[in-house]
């Protein structure tokens, strides 16, 4: 297996504005993409598909 690794862009942060339980519900957010991201490649999925799965996750989610 190759190296690899995985920049999370979380767009511009996490809003301050926002009540602390949805900064919180975000920064989660941001974190289960990572480890989906870092399963996927452990298990040697191709780099393209982790980032269409990571994607899907996270747009599936903030439909949520």
């Amino acid at each position: 297996m190759g190296r690899w690794a995985i920049a999370v862009h979380g767009g511009a942060g996490v809003d301050p504005n926002l009540p602390l339980e949805r900064q919180e519900e975000a920064k989660q957010l941001l974190t289960r993409c990572l480890n989906l991201g870092m399963s996927a490649l452990r298990s040697n999925v191709s780099a393209i598909d982790v980032v269409e799965r990571v994607v899907l996750i996270d747009n599936l989610l903030h439909t949520l």
